[in-house]
């Protein structure tokens, strides 16, 4: 019954072994990791314009109205139509439920979106100013990017490989070996993380408060952080 039990142990490790993605011979796995911080340039600004009338009619074109008087005021901000999207719009009837348990319409809402990609940062806090001042309802969030992130990321990526290959060869030389022919590479890319610090910004009506007075408020982009992972595995050269 022994002998069974270790014949069977054998064929299990067997197994295991042609279900993983490692080489027969001689090897060494290893991770690498790397960040590459960078400091933005473009600002994603997304608002919310919403009204409520009698109609569903008459509530799109309120919307309809400001929404036309905000674009025709982004010229200032040398934006483009390709930098604003503005094509979401829905409606829906405004239900109120009396005492009685009945249901009754009281009104119809529509809610339009609008994106702005603005490629100065530095006119975030006009931007907003411009928008609330004609009465576009709500500034829902404000994320800062990079244009050159495609290029950060294959930076950070670059920077993993690299580490991957110091610490394969670290290892190696420790055991009296070298590195070898690489067998196997998987990577990992995380999205770019968003690091405030002390520069949050502050989205109350464009506004913060000292204790003196109530000036106007400063939008101080965060730094943007790429990450990269890779995962080798090295064939090893080992002297005989």
């Amino acid at each position: 019954m022994k002998k069974i039990t270790a014949i069977c142990l054998m064929l299990l490790s067997f197994n295991s072994l042609a279900n993983t993605a490692l080489p027969n011979n001689r090897h060494v796995s290893v991770s690498g990791s790397a960040q590459v911080k960078a400091k933005p340039d473009l600002a994603m600004i997304n608002l919310e314009v919403k009204s409520q009338q009698k109609t569903s009619l008459a509530a799109k074109q309120e919307i309809d109205k400001k929404v036309n008087q905000f674009l025709a005021g982004l010229e200032r901000f040398k934006l483009t139509s390709e930098d604003v999207s503005a094509s979401q719009l829905s409606t829906a009837p405004v239900i109120q439920y009396l005492d009685n348990g009945e249901q009754r319409v009281a009104g119809y809402r529509a809610d339009r979106n609008l994106k702005i990609t603005l490629n100065n940062i530095d006119q975030v806090s006009e931007l907003i100013n411009f928008a609330l001042s004609i009465e576009i309802d709500q500034v829902n969030h404000i994320e800062f990017k990079s244009s050159k992130a495609k290029l950060y990321q294959q930076q950070a990526s670059a920077l993993a490989v690299q580490d991957a290959t110091e610490k394969g060869q670290a290892l190696a030389k420790a055991f009296s070996a070298s590195l070898g022919k690489i067998y196997s590479i998987n990577s990992e890319i995380q999205a770019p993380q968003f690091q405030y610090g002390q520069n949050r910004a502050m989205l109350e009506d464009g506004l913060y408060r000292t204790a003196s007075k109530q000036v106007e408020g400063r939008y101080l982009p965060e730094t943007l952080t790429f990450s990269a992972t890779v995962y080798a595995v090295f064939d090893l050269n080992v002297p005989l």
